[in-house]
């Protein structure tokens, strides 16, 4: 009697053609990955702009003033009791980086410990466009 031997396993040629269907299936996929970390940095900047504007809204419809501190995209916003601007200067000291915006009664927007008055302040996010604030009407974009 004659007994039959049969082989096991994956051929050359299988293995090699399994390896290419990965490698193409990693070109598509690796891309994809890398733009979700940039979807991470955009909703950073728009949470930050959503900040922004509600803290002007806040400050209009309220009437009261409104300190804005931001730090690393990471906003608080204090609706202030009185109407004086060195309670908020108090509240954003100390913090290295940060910087503190006065959401005005009137609509108007100023920096913090600014030198002198400025027409826009630009906020960075890195990777990501600048946030503006325009000091004279208080529109973020």
């Amino acid at each position: 009697m004659h007994a039959f031997r049969t082989e096991h396993g994956f051929t050359l040629a299988e293995l090699i053609l399994v390896l290419l269907i990965l490698a193409a299936l990693a070109a598509v996929a690796v891309p994809r990955l890398d733009g979700g970390l940039s979807l991470a940095g955009a909703a950073q900047r728009d949470g930050l702009v959503s900040a922004l504007r509600q803290a002007h809204a806040t400050a209009m419809g309220a009437r009261r003033l409104v300190c804005v501190t931001v730090l690393n995209a990471q906003t608080t916003a204090v609706v202030m009791a009185s109407s004086i601007v060195n309670d908020c200067n108090a509240m954003g000291a100390g913090a290295q980086g940060s910087v503190t915006l006065l959401f005005l009664a009137d609509g108007t927007v100023a920096q913090s410990g600014a030198p002198a008055p400025a027409d826009a302040i630009a906020l960075h996010i890195a990777g990501q466009p600048d946030v503006t604030v325009y000091a004279g009407s208080g529109h973020v974009e």
